[in-house]
Order: structure tokens, then sequence, then C-alpha cells
């Protein structure tokens, strides 16, 4: 029986419905009347599972209530049991717990990892729902994180009486939790707080009403939502200029999460890092695990350093930096390569003294560098008589390419310098100090004057002589000073007494004081000063004048004319304009030039064979000078010649070029003698018979005569084309000659004028070829002059028969071919002879 019962002050009326389980059994009940009791009832029999459904009341005025107003359409379902059992109930309920939805992350030992708020589904089924299913009588379900509960819950759905189970229902009409074959829950899981773990388990249990128990059902899962905390230390933080490290540096990537996942980590650097991250401190739940990862920053270069990436679940990660640098620095552990190179490497003669400006290269490679850390130490002094002071010097700007640096030094100004430097890069690495070898710069020409009036250029001194020199110089070097006083006609500087002072006490130089020239005759000459002083930097000074030492008369020289220089005591082919000089203190009264001409003995006419100029320079010279111009034409005839000049000056003072001769004195001349010679030599074969051809004998010994006028230089004889020998004069033989070579005067003087020559045998004619060279250039070259013969020297009459070409094939046309036997035996024995004796020129 259904009753349903309604409260109200006005009669009621009900309209519902009652639906079963088995088809035909559907119920509609509706009351057309208002009835005051407000009570209905309806009968329900036989095996079936119904429920109400759709049940409204309402009163009079309208008002309605039910189903419609709870939101509910049916009431719990209710099983009319009318038939005793035939079967038991065995099956065990089933429960199952599932996410409702996307799992972002499975574990390997199974457990569930969202990164947002999860939704679970518990479902427990009763097998076997309307025909064997007792139903559901108790599910019970609970929530732990970290083992603590949280959530909780138990449903019942039946009760025993006297040992039996029987379904109830409710108190109410409807349950919003309905227990039968079937139960569904909806259990969210929140973010933050406990449910921030990875050990969350949802327990289900459940028991039917017919006693059985369900395997209790396990959950396992977590919820993580905060992102790791990765931090980077180093283990060095000693940086120098904010991030340059000398050096190697490691970082440690220290990620704080429970649930971290390497690969999602990533590093971004220049430096290698093989390997994953490794725990370093393990917690109950993991929510404070440790995992580190190592970074060896130990080869130079410059680093960055980036870290970003998120947990397993997604979650992305902050990312915290500690120390010194932490994303980008520098390692650098080489220290800077520091070198000084000059432009101008090797003093004067590998001395360290300079006679030009030097330019210093301070290079530095580094690759981290700063023009402000390089200390460079340069000064320089100078010294001269009047003290010392200090010179600056500063250098110029720096050049960079890639990791070479380099700044210049100059030196220009005279001073002895010295030069270092330093440097420490950014990182703190010091390099080698360098330091260059102290150094002088002296561009300055050392001193060398006379001092005095004793002697000046172009002077002509009768009285006292006594030269005073004066040298000197900052960087003076007494073993290169050289002066000399040489004569035009002859060196007497050896006779010059002379004090070598080479310290006078400043330390700047010294000087040269000679005694008064001797007061002879013979020293009466044109005197050239030569005075040379080089300084340790290889300064050089020179100093040269003239002046003339007359107390006897005149003094003659060349002019310096090269081509009459060359003519003295030379064989010329050509006459050429000569020319003499007579320097006097006096006027010249008279002046005459007389030629020697082999055995003639000519005086020249002025103005027609010779022209005398007459030159007179108060302020450089105050004597008198008289150029003496000899035309060629005096000398257009081959012969020896000599040219003397004779005047008289106003001191009565009787002068010559030649033959001046005074007791005890040696001849003190300036002679103008030479040869002029157009004949060539001629060559002749002395003791053999030219006319004769055939020499019957093993060698032929030969006298060669050569013959000049004058002088011969060179006699070159040749055999069959080759050159055999060379007789040479040379006047300035210096003893060392070439094979086939030979001192000609000497083998003349040795063998009374005569060259011994030996030919030696031979099968064929040999052509003997002799010239000769004198002193002027003249070579013999015509037939008369030259030696050119052809013997035939062997000592067997067979090879003198076969030379004698006609009378051999002759003899053979005549004999015919009876002596056809003999010439055999004859070709074999020439041949033997050939092999024997023939050989190469």
């Amino acid at each position: 029986m259904i009753s349903v019962t309604a409260e109200d002050s006005s009669p009621v009326r009900s309209s519902y419905r009652i639906v079963s389980s088995v088809g035909g059994q559907d119920q509609k009940c509706d009351s057309t009347e208002y009835v005051d009791h407000h009570r209905y009832s309806s009968q329900v029999s036989g095996e079936q599972i119904f429920h109400v459904a759709d049940l409204v009341l309402t009163d009079r005025a309208g008002n309605r209530s039910g189903f419609l107003k709870e939101g509910f359409r049916e009431s719990n379902r209710i099983y009319l049991d009318v038939t005793p059992p035939v079967n038991k109930d065995l099956d065990r309920p089933i429960a199952l717990v599932t996410a409702s939805g996307e799992v972002t992350r499975s574990r390997a030992d199974g457990r569930d990892l969202f990164n947002h708020a999860a939704d679970l589904k518990i479902r427990v089924v009763d097998p076997n729902e309307y025909v064997k299913s007792a139903g559901l009588a108790r599910v019970s379900w609970t929530v732990k994180a970290d083992g603590k509960i949280i959530r909780r819950q138990t449903i019942n759905g039946s009760q025993a009486v006297d040992g039996r189970r029987f379904h109830t229902c409710p108190a109410g009409l409807y349950q919003t939790e309905a227990l039968d074959h079937v139960y569904e829950k909806m259990i969210h899981l929140g973010t933050g707080g406990v449910y921030e773990t990875n050990d969350i388990e949802v327990v289900v249990t459940a028991e039917d009403n017919a006693g059985n128990v369900a395997d209790q059902v396990i959950y396992r899962c977590g919820i993580d939502t905060k992102g790791p905390v990765v931090t980077v230390r180093y283990d060095n933080n000693s940086a120098r200029n904010g991030r340059y490290f000398k050096e190697p540096r490691t970082a440690f990537v220290i990620v704080q999460d429970r649930n971290v996942d390497s690969s999602r980590i990533h590093i971004q650097t220049q430096a290698s890092h093989p390997g994953g991250f490794r725990n370093i401190r393990h917690t109950g739940n993991g929510e404070n695990d440790l995992w580190e990862h190592d970074i060896l920053y130990s080869k130079d270069g410059d680093y960055t350093l980036a870290v970003s990436g998120t947990d397993a679940l997604g979650n992305a990660a902050s990312i915290h930096f500690e120390g010194t640098a932490p994303r980008n620095f520098t390692i650098d552990r080489t220290a800077p390569e520091l070198s000084i190179s000059f432009d101008i490497r090797e003093g004067y003669h590998g001395s360290r003294f300079f006679n030009r400006a030097r330019n210093a290269v301070v290079s530095i490679r580094e690759r981290n560098f700063r023009e402000s850390d390089t200390r460079i130490r340069t000064e320089g002094m100078v010294t001269s008589p009047n003290g010392s002071k200090k010179i600056m010097v500063t250098p110029g700007g720096w050049m960079n390419r890639g990791d070479l640096h380099t700044v210049s030094c100059r030196y220009g100004r005279d001073g002895d310098y010295t030069l270092s430097a330093d440097y420490t890069d950014l990182a703190g690495n010091a390099a080698v100090s360098a330091t260059a070898d102290p150094f002088t710069i002296d561009t300055t020409k050392p001193q060398m004057m006379i001092e005095g009036e004793s002697v000046r250029a172009g002077g002509v001194y009768t009285g006292t002589i006594a030269p005073q020199v004066r040298f000197g110089d900052n960087n003076y070097d007494p073993g290169a000073v050289s002066f000399r006083i040489a004569g035009c006609r002859t060196d007497r500087s050896n006779d010059l007494k002379r004090k070598e002072i080479y310290d006078d006490g400043t330390g700047f130089g010294g000087r040269i004081i000679y005694e008064d020239f001797p007061r002879r005759r013979i020293d009466d000459d044109i005197y050239t000063v030569e005075g040379v002083i080089t300084d340790r930097a290889g300064n050089t000074t020179g100093m040269s004048f003239r002046f003339s030492v007359n107390r006897f008369g005149s003094t003659y020289d060349y002019n310096d004319d090269k081509v009459t220089q060359s003519f003295v005591n030379s064989c010329r082919q050509q006459a050429k304009d000569l020319c003499l000089r007579e320097i006097n203190v006096c006027e010249l009264v008279s002046r005459e030039v007389y030629l020697s001409h082999d055995n003639d003995f000519i005086k020249l006419t002025e103005g027609e064979d010779f022209t005398v100029t007459c030159l007179r320079d108060r302020k450089s010279f105050s004597g008198y000078i008289y150029l003496y111009s000899l035309s060629a034409k005096c000398f257009a005839d081959e012969g020896r010649y000599r040219v003397i000049v004779q005047s008289v000056d106003a001191a009565g003072n009787m002068n010559t070029n030649d033959g001046i001769r005074e007791e005890g004195d040696q001849e003190a001349s300036v002679p103008l003698a030479f040869v002029i010679d157009r004949t060539n030599p001629s060559v002749s074969l002395q003791g053999v018979d030219q006319r004769k051809k055939y020499w019957k004998q093993n060698q032929l010994n030969v006298e060669i005569v050569p013959e000049d006028g004058n002088r011969l230089v060179c006699v070159q004889v040749w055999l069959d084309g080759c050159l055999a020998g060379t007789w040479l004069d040379d006047p300035e033989d210096k003893g060392v000659r070439h094979e086939d070579e030979y001192p000609l005067s000497e083998t003349l003087q040795a063998n009374q004028g005569v060259i011994p020559f030996c030919i030696k045998s031979s099968l064929h004619p040999q052509h003997l070829h002799v010239e000769a060279v004198d002193a002027a250039g003249n070579r013999s070259v015509r037939s008369n002059e030259v030696i050119d013969w052809s013997p035939v020297i062997h000592p067997d009459p067979l090879v003198q028969f076969y030379n004698r070409k006609k009378l051999f094939f002759g003899t053979l046309c005549s004999a015919g071919g009876l002596l056809l036997l003999l010439i055999i035996l004859l070709i074999r024995k020439y041949r033997q002879f050939k092999g024997l004796y023939m050989k190469d020129c």
C-alpha cells in the first residue's frame, strides 16, 4: 500500500504516477475532487521495483507542491520482494576511482599528478543489478593527504533485522545519495594547502546487503601547482673589475621541487656540462627536495649563463642568481704577453748609441685589455758641459687590432733613455715586466776645430807652424779620433811631433797640440789637414783643408787633376792635356817650362805650348797660385817625356818641380814623367828552326822571346787552341796567382829574357800561338808580331810518314794490290800507336 498525505487548511487534490519495473504495472492516480482528509492511497502488489513520480498536490487556492517544487521528479526506487529467495547474492561490489579530467603526468609507480584542481569520480557497482544483486548496503570513502585524513564519508542504505537484511525506505520521500546496486560520487580536490602534495590517497570500501565486502580501492595521486625554485650559486666570487676571474669557477644550479624533470630544466652556457641533476636532499613529502647540477668554467672565455624551464608537470620555474657576476662573466687565466720592440734594433756597431730618432713599440697581447692598467715608465737625461737635465717622453695613442694592443714612444731628442713597462689585465693576471736596455740618442755631430791662428785654410806660412786641434762630443770615443797632416809631395806626418790629450778635464773631449814644423826645404810643401772624429753613435765630423809651408820657395802639386795624376809614371797610347800647380808666398819673377823627350831637351813656349793662370785670393789664400796647362800636342810623338817647371820668386828662391835636393835630404819633387807608346810588342822563337816541320823526338823545348820598346805586362801561349800558360807583370802583384799563371818579369830575368816552353809529342801537328801585351795596352796582332807554328813532334817514323799526306797516299797508289798485305799491317800498327800516344790538348 502506498499512502500520500498532504497537510493544508483547505481541501487538496492529488496527482501522481507509480512506475513499475514490470511491464503493464504502471499506475496513474488522479483525484478529481478536493478532499478534506488529505490522504491518498494506492495498492501495489507482486515482485517488482517501483517508484513514485510526478507527485503534485493542489489546494483550492491553486497552491501546488510536490516533486516539482522540490526539484525532483521521482522518489527513491523501492524493491518489493514477495517471492522467497531461490539463489544467494555471492558477488562482491566493485569500486572504482577515476579522474574525470586530464591527468597531467603519471609517475612510474602509477600515481597520477595534476598541476591543477582535480575532480575524482567514485563509482561502486553491485553486479547483476536486478537479477542477483542484493543492493549496496554501505559505501565509505576517505581522502588522505600525507597520511592525514582530510575528508571522509559513509553512506548506509540498509539495516538488518533478526539477522536478515531488508531494503528500507529512508525517512523522507527521497534522498540525494541513493544506494542501490550503483553508487557514484564526484570528489573535488582543490589546490594549495593540504592538497599540495604528491601523497594523496582516496580509499573506497563498500558492502552489499548480502554481506559481500568489496575489495578496498586506493587511488593515489598528487597535486603540484608550484614551479621549481632554481638557485644558481658559485664557488668563486672573487671577481676583478666586476666580472673578470683569473681562477676557475664552478656554477651550482640547485633546483628545489618534488617533481623535478632534468630534461625540462634548460641551461644555456658556453661551457660543456655533461650529466644530469643529482639529489642532494630528500624530505618526507619531497616538497623541499634539492637537486644539483655542476658547471665548471676553467677555460678562458666570455661566458653567459641562462636557466629556464619547468618541473615535470609544466609548472614554470622561478630563477634566482647569487654571487658576483652570475649571468655574464669572463674567465681569464692567461697572463698577458708584454714585449718591447724598436724600429732600429742595433746601435752603431752593435752599441747602445743611436745617431737617429728611434721608435719603441710596447706590445700587449691580451683579450681583456684596458689602457689605464698599463704602466709605462720612460725618461731621458741630457748631459752637456753646462750640466744635466731630464727629458720627458710621452707615449702616443694606443692602437688595437683584436687581442694585440700597441703604443709607440718616440725618442727624437738627444739623451740617455730608459724604458720599462708593466701590465695587469682585467682579471688580475700580471704580465712579465719588460725592460729595454738603456740606450742613447745622439744626433749631434762631434766638434773638431783648429784653435788659434797657428794654421788656417789656405794659409801660406814661413814662420812658426804649430796647429792645435780641439775635439769633443757628449758621447766622445777616444779610440775614434783620427787627425793627420800630410804633404802633397810626400807624407811626412810621422815626422811631425805632437802631443795628444784625450781628456781635457771636462769629459767632453780633448786636444792635439803640434810642435813647430821642421825647418827644412824638404818640409816645404802643400799640406792637407784631415781630421775625423766619430762618436759612439756613429756621428762623424770631418775636417779637411790645405795650407802651404814655403820657407824655402815654391811648392807644387797636380791640382787634384785625375788625368794628370793617372799619367804620372805611366805608359799611354794617346796624349792628353796635363796641368801642374805652383804655390809660392811671393810673386814669381820668372818662370820657364822645359820638356825632356827621350834624349832631347826642349823649352816650351808660353801661350803656344802651355798657358799659365795666376790666382790670388787674400780671403782664403794669402800666397800666389800658378796653374800651368800643357797642351797634348807637345806629347804627340812616341817616347819618354818629363815636364820640368823652373821659376824664381821675388825672394830670390830658385824653384822647380823636379830634382830638388839638399844635403842630407831625400829627393822632394812633384815629377811629371810618362811614356807615349803606340807600337805593338812582338814575340819570336829562339833555338829552333821554324822552317822545319817534322821533329823525330819525344818532346821539343823552345824559347819564347817577347820584345817591346817599353814594358811588357802579359804573354799568353796557346797550344792547339787551348791556353797553355800566362805570364803576367802586375806592379801590384801580391803573389796570388791562378793555375797556369806565372810572373813575367821574374821569368824573363831568370832566363836571360826568354820564356822556356816544352811541346810534347803527338800523333798530329800541334799549333803553337803566342801573343804579348805591353803596359800601354798595345797587343801583338800582326803576323810578324806573333808566333803561329804547327810542327809534328813524334819519335816513330811511321807517324812521321803518315803525317806526310802526299807521300803517304802517293805510295799507296803506286804499290797497288801487291802491297795490300803491308798496308793492312801498317794500319794495325798505326792503331796501336794511336792508342798509346794520342791525347787531348
